[in-house]
């Protein structure tokens, strides 16, 4: 179970490093950005914690299939992670992070 919050946390902040503004992905972040409603901006691509819920589950059950109870066992440590890793950069970096 362990391996999964992992790998869940680690893949969702793959996808949303690489829908930076600069990097392969960030057309689809600008794309996003501006076609999608404010509210809908943090879990679609601008927040790792956010973003577990939904891409968290789409790859949840895509690799091991439909299990609820193992699936709410695996997404909300996979956000608790990603707080904790989201937490510990300091402050002067996540303002580097440029958005579109």
């Amino acid at each position: 179970m362990i391996e999964r919050i992992f790998i869940t946390s680690l893949t969702v902040f793959a996808i949303w490093y690489s829908m930076l503004e600069g990097e392969v992905f960030g057309w689809l972040g600008k794309f996003i950005h501006n076609h999608t409603p404010t509210w809908a901006h943090s879990p679609l691509y601008d927040c790792p914690v956010c973003m577990i819920p939904y891409y968290g589950t789409a790859l949840y059950w895509l690799a091991w299939g439909v299990n609820w109870q193992q699936w709410l066992l695996t997404i909300i440590p996979a956000m608790g992670l990603n707080v904790v890793i989201t937490r510990m950069w300091p402050k002067e970096e996540v303002e580097v992070i440029n958005r579109f």
